[in-house]
């Protein structure tokens, strides 16, 4: 579902309406305040439902590393500790050397990095060569 950009901006305008209702330097005394909290609901059964969408469509992917293989034609190692740990807030951008690994298993061969994981429940396999940048989450 795509976000309803003119919602959000409906949404944004009548916060800012009411921001300027009631600024708590515009002179209003407690009894004003009864009248705003009166309004409030309103405007939130309308806008609450519309933000909610459109948080859950922002929300950063959940990444989830199954098995990460750094390997030649001939020999592999296992790196998918290594990969799982590079996630941080969850994305994953990280140079696929044999330094990152400090192993390199097959040395003098070209080798690349498989990963197989998974991006809000979705499995996916990534592929990427030596000397690439493995980026998963990243905008």
């Amino acid at each position: 579902m795509p976000i309803d950009l003119k919602s959000l901006n409906e949404i944004y305008e009548g916060l800012k309406k009411l921001k300027e209702k009631w600024a708590p330097d515009d002179g209003r005394d407690i009894d004003d305040a009864e009248e705003m909290w009166m309004e409030i609901p309103n405007f939130l059964n309308w806008a609450v439902p519309t933000m909610g969408i459109a948080l859950d469509l922002i929300q950063p992917p959940k990444i989830e590393i199954v098995s990460a293989i750094y390997e030649s034609e001939r020999k592999n190692i296992d790196v998918t500790e290594k990969i799982r740990s590079s996630i941080n807030k969850n994305a994953i951008e990280i140079q696929i050397l044999n330094t990152t690994f400090n192993h390199d298993p097959d040395y003098g061969q070209k080798k690349n990095l498989r990963v197989e994981y998974k991006i809000n429940g979705e499995s996916k396999t990534e592929i990427v060569l030596e000397g690439q940048w493995l980026r998963i989450g990243v905008a």
